[in-house]
């Protein structure tokens, strides 16, 4: 069972995991998400499978959640998963990624403080959506959602899904809300989108658990950051933990950026295994890749 607590420590730009295994308390922690949602004058979007919309909206009506208003005024809206991902007859991660912006622009356009989406993911099952198909999405909406403005679980019902699966869809994710997971629960990773300078700051942890939605996040940023010519920023110094492969992940990034790659705020760790890890011939990490700068963070006084 998952503490409906634990969705109250999402915050903007979080793209969250969200296994569960009792239905009912799925409901009542959605309750809680929803109305923090409503009360913070956030656009909410719920996209159901299990439960019919008209049937969700009365159940968060009994754990108190007065959706009637919300819904009229267009805060509150609850459609179908097949509205939202299989609207093009069938699962196209690509449309999808692409029709977000579209949704959060909406959203601001609206007024509403922020957006916030409870996405029931359940429709994968009926639709036999491959589950690499389904990570790959998973990975790369980050870019999308990792802004300060959009705030999103994904509820995967982990007695349907193989554990398989869920392993390397919920590494698609920044962060997994676990089965059992109480009011102390906090998101191991928020990964936040910059655009002056353009880059990410990482903040927490990046572990084998979270790795390959830093990976699409990261490199789908220097992507969309190529046209600007300027260096990508990566900001980690709010970053906790960081293992080897994570720094080979950032040396391997900048070894592809166009117009170089700066990890700033590193610790000292940090920074001692990316110079391990790009170090060629005896150089220093600068030389051995040309485009990467390495600023240590300095120590507090």
């Amino acid at each position: 069972m998952v503490s409906p607590m634990a969705v109250e420590r999402l915050q903007r730009g979080d793209h969250a995991c969200w296994l569960y295994s009792d239905e009912p308390q799925r409901l009542t922690a959605t309750a809680r998400y929803v109305q923090a949602g409503l009360d913070g004058g956030e656009k909410v979007l719920l996209l159901t499978e299990s439960i019919r919309p008209d049937a969700l909206l009365a159940g968060l009506d009994a754990h108190g959640v007065d959706g009637a208003a919300p819904t009229r005024s267009g805060q509150l809206e609850i459609i179908t998963a097949d509205e939202a991902y299989l609207a093009t007859r069938g699962f196209d991660p690509e449309v999808m990624i692409a029709g977000w912006p579209g949704v959060i622009a909406s959203a601001r356009d609206g007024g509403w403080s922020g957006l916030r989406v409870a996405a029931d993911m359940s429709w994968a099952l009926r639709a036999t959506v491959d589950d690499s198909r389904l990570a790959w999405y998973e990975a790369h909406v980050n870019a999308v959602f990792s802004d300060t403005y959009t705030t999103v679980v994904c509820q995967y019902d982990r007695s349907r899904f193989p554990a398989t699966e869920l392993r390397r869809i919920s590494a698609a994710h920044p962060a997994t809300i676990p089965v059992g997971a109480d009011g102390a629960w906090e998101p191991l990773l928020h990964v936040t989108r910059m655009t002056d300078p353009p880059g990410l700051r990482l903040s927490g942890e990046v572990d084998m658990s979270n790795r390959p939605a830093v990976a699409a996040t990261l490199y789908d940023g220097i992507a969309d950051g190529a046209h600007s010519g300027r260096e990508f920023v990566v900001d980690v110094a709010a970053l906790r933990f960081a293992d080897v492969a994570t720094a080979e992940l950032l040396v391997a990034a900048a070894r592809t950026g166009p117009a170089g790659l700066a990890v700033v705020g590193c610790s000292p760790a940090l920074a001692r295994m990316m110079t391990w890890v790009a170090e060629a011939d005896g150089a220093g990490a600068e030389a051995a890749v040309p485009g990467l700068r390495i600023v240590v963070r300095e120590r507090a006084s």
